[in-house]
């Protein structure tokens, strides 16, 4: 499956999975007015995500809002790797005197390519790309969403034929609201835009994404 298609909330062009990380370079000289930042692709094939991070944030910062619009379900241990080091969510002697507590702009550099990795269990890896350094209109808590997939209509793995509403959480199989009975109530959770979706219990983001999204 290919990465599903989107938007791009700077310009308002619909995207196809193909030519995202193509469009968001063509941003990188658009992007001139606001305050120093990243401009940063969050992928977890299928799902994606364009955010804008000023570069002076921590990556504990980076961490909290992954935890609140994509993965947050149970407060468990994450941890960055960038360039073969780890930086965990606590300090701990495993890793040495690394933690979360460390600006941006001393560990991200353009075309920079690292990891984020959230529970060590049912664990969601996150791959994250630095496109380079704009000037972007950054919104709640120095980060805005500047473009990200829609969900689009998944089929039923039941009937083949009707729009999913949840997902199995032990065998990952897509459910309708008609092919839904009382017997899978313990066993689906809700469909929902994330990679996370479908493990763990995870229902959804902990904040609106909305309130993240840049307008311009």
């Amino acid at each position: 499956m290919s990465a599903f298609p989107g938007k791009c909330f700077y310009c308002g062009k619909e995207l196809k999975g193909r030519g995202v990380k193509r469009h968001f370079r063509t941003h990188l000289r658009d992007l001139k007015e606001g305050e120093d930042a990243f401009l940063i692709l969050a992928k977890s094939h299928p799902f994606w995500m364009v955010i804008a991070v000023r570069k002076d944030l921590l990556l504990e910062d980076l961490d909290q809002f992954l935890r609140d619009v994509w993965v947050e379900c149970c407060d468990h241990l994450s941890m960055f790797e960038i360039e073969g080091e780890p930086y965990p969510r606590y300090e701990s002697s495993i890793y040495g005197d690394r933690s979360m507590k460390v600006r941006l702009s001393e560990v991200l550099r353009p075309d920079l390519t690292f990891r984020y990795e959230y529970d060590f269990g049912t664990t969601t890896e996150i791959d994250l790309y630095v496109f380079g350094e704009v000037k972007a209109p950054l919104r709640r808590d120095g980060i805005s969403i500047i473009g990200q997939n829609d969900l689009p209509a998944l089929l039923c793995d039941m009937c083949g034929k009707r729009p999913a509403k949840y997902i199995n959480e032990y065998n990952g199989r897509l459910i309708c609201d008609e092919c839904y009975n009382e017997r899978m109530k313990y066993e689906v959770l809700p469909l929902v835009n994330s990679p996370r979706a479908g493990v763990c219990g995870y229902e959804g983001s902990r904040v609106d994404p909305g309130e993240y999204r840049v307008r311009v």
